[in-house]
């Protein structure tokens, strides 16, 4: 066989590997996810869907270089689905990209190769692990993510309380490092909550462990240690947690302005000997915000079996526990006539996991009710979509709350 020919034929064989792997990463990320373990594949698919994309132009590179070969009709077929995967490997960028614009920041190809959140290497933090804050409760354990130096970016004293997710049942602190990483490299101090679990802690326990520890960071030794400023702290949570971040700091915004006569008020106050705190903003990536809407109107794919997640959650179904069930659902407060803080709600539009809708119709209750909320929609977006540094909905989520929390804890 001629030198020529054979080099044809290896690129050939080259481009049609590139595009079997690139037919297998984009139908992945299409699954329905009948199962956690499809939804698993399909979310590592989606968040290497640009290595999808870069693989087809690479076959489609190999291809326009080798003479046609065999069967014109058959040489156009390949073209065509080289074509159509790399569509298909470009949308989630391509749709996400104008959200870049909005927030003046920019899609960085580094980050997302590298699998990184774009630290700073002049940055310096300090990390503290398994700290005790409240001397009452040595379980509630954090980790703190601190400037190294005084930070004059943001003024001094803000700080965040990062709540995980786990479906109230799973998960610890140190989640997802990379956002406290990049929130303390811009001057915020940034405390990482060990909370108690369901079933064997149920509702309101979680909710009060937040609630000890914002009021843990307004007491003296807390300011006179780390330099927070008690009307500058900020609640962040995923997932669970956001539907944790929400109810607690919606609750303490309650209990220090109460809510007008008649209305069902619910007593959550924090679990350790504190005085109450209002959270001046809360972030909430992906939450459910109604929580009885959540157990009787699952997703109709459900992997994660979400009535079971809430009886675990709140002690038993829905029909049983109205009370609880209602005070456990963000949603809930704002009808009550209280000052709730500002909200960001980032949630990705196909989220299988928890519906899209559960943020939709808290940022809907709370424009109606002339409350401050901001509303980050994602395309293409997964649950967990954070967990994966440096990937498109990442990075946009990290610049977002950037902004939104350098707009909310400005000095006092």
């Amino acid at each position: 066989m001629p030198r020529t020919l054979h080099g044809y034929r290896r690129r050939e064989m080259l481009a049609i590997v590139c595009l079997g792997l690139t037919g297998l990463l984009v139908v992945s990320a299409y699954l329905p996810p009948v199962v956690y373990l499809l939804w698993m594949v399909r979310f590592f698919a989606r968040e290497l869907s640009l290595f999808a994309c870069l693989l087809s132009a690479l076959a489609l590179v190999l291809l326009a270089k080798a003479p046609p070969s065999g069967s014109l009709v058959k040489r156009g077929r390949v073209l065509a689905v080289a074509t159509l995967l790399l569509v298909l490997g470009a949308l989630p960028l391509a749709a996400t990209l104008p959200l870049f614009n909005r927030q003046r920041s920019w899609f960085s190809i580094g980050q997302y190769v590298g699998f990184s959140a774009g630290r700073s290497a002049a940055a310096r933090i300090v990390e503290e692990h398994d700290v005790v804050l409240a001397s009452d409760r040595p379980e509630l354990l954090v980790d703190v993510y601190r400037p190294a130096a005084a930070s004059d970016r943001h003024g001094a004293g803000a700080a965040v309380v990062v709540i995980h997710g786990g479906s109230f049942q799973r998960g610890d602190k140190g989640d997802v490092p990379e956002v406290s990483q990049a929130l303390a490299e811009s001057g915020y101090a940034v405390f990482d909550l060990r909370y108690r679990l369901a079933p064997q802690h149920p509702f309101p326990a979680a909710l009060q462990d937040i609630l000890c520890i914002v009021g843990r960071l307004a007491e003296p030794s807390a300011q006179k240690r780390y330099g927070v400023d008690a009307r500058r702290i900020a609640l962040l949570g995923r997932s669970a947690g956001g539907t944790l971040a929400l109810s607690a700091a919606y609750a303490a915004a309650v209990t220090q302005h109460p809510a007008k006569p008649g209305a069902l008020a619910p007593a959550l106050r924090a679990g350790c000997a504190v005085v109450d705190v209002a959270p001046a903003a809360v972030v909430a990536i992906y939450p459910w915000t109604n929580l009885n809407e959540a157990y009787e109107s699952p997703p109709r794919l459900d992997p994660l079996d979400t009535p079971q997640v809430m009886r675990a959650y709140l002690g038993g179904p829905a029909s049983q526990l109205a009370g609880p069930y209602r005070h456990a659902s963000p949603v809930s407060y704002v009808t009550l006539g209280s000052p709730l803080p500002p909200t960001l709600l980032i949630h990705g539009r196909a989220d299988t996991l928890v519906p899209p809708q559960q943020s939709t119709s808290l940022e809907k209750a709370l424009t109606d009710a002339g409350y401050p909320v901001m509303h980050l929609a994602i395309p293409f977006a997964e649950h967990g979509f954070d967990h994966r540094a440096g990937g498109v909905a990442e990075q946009i989520t990290r610049a977002t709350i950037l902004s939104f929390l350098g707009d909310a804890l400005v000095a006092k």
